[in-house]
């Protein structure tokens, strides 16, 4: 699994640059690969799907956390702070243990970032009436996401791009193919 993360080069985790993962690769490759974006000055985003385990280290290496509201519930279990309380005070609490902002999306209630200090922000879905497929919709949520917050955008501006493009992909049949480009967005 070493040869997963040696095909991301250190030269390119640096400051300035995004690094967008999720939990698909081993456990270990994705811990190594954000431990150096860490390192290295890079903005680091981890799509924490599908949520098997709960590492603290990991965490620890992760600047912006994204997860659904079943990922964000088996994080909390996972932490030992239990699962009563709503999606975003799990992520606040989240937050403000490992530091970086959480952000949970919440299907077609929009999405939510709770901050290490506290600060939470809310962004709507678009509302469609003829939702065709929602494959897709939360890696073009968290593509757009990390995206915006390459560009400079703040957290609230970067939810709402997020929640548009996973809402404009259930518009259309697949995943890939139904992802929309940024010009798809508009301002």
């Amino acid at each position: 699994s070493a040869a997963y993360a040696l095909q991301i080069p250190d030269e390119v985790l640096h400051e300035g640059n995004v690094l967008l993962s999720q939990m698909e690769l081993p456990l270990d490759v994705v811990k190594d690969v954000m431990k150096r974006g860490r390192q290295g000055g890079a903005t680091t985003v981890l799509n924490y799907a599908p949520a098997r385990s709960y590492d603290e280290e990991l965490l620890s290496y992760v600047d912006y956390l994204i997860v659904n509201e079943v990922e964000i519930s088996q994080l909390a279990a996972h932490s030992g702070m239990g699962t009563s309380m709503s999606s975003q005070d799990m992520a606040r609490q989240l937050a403000e243990k490992h530091g970086g902002t959480y952000v949970v999306t919440l299907g077609a209630n929009g999405a939510l970032a709770a901050q290490a200090d506290g600060q939470v922000f809310t962004a709507a879905a678009l509302a469609f009436e003829d939702v065709v497929d929602r494959t897709g919709a939360g890696d073009a949520f968290c593509g757009l996401f990390a995206a915006c917050i390459h560009a400079g955008m703040d957290v609230a501006d970067a939810l709402l791009w997020g929640c548009a493009a996973g809402s404009l992909t259930c518009t259309k049949k697949g995943a890939q193919a139904a992802c929309p480009y940024i010009a798809d967005i508009g301002d």
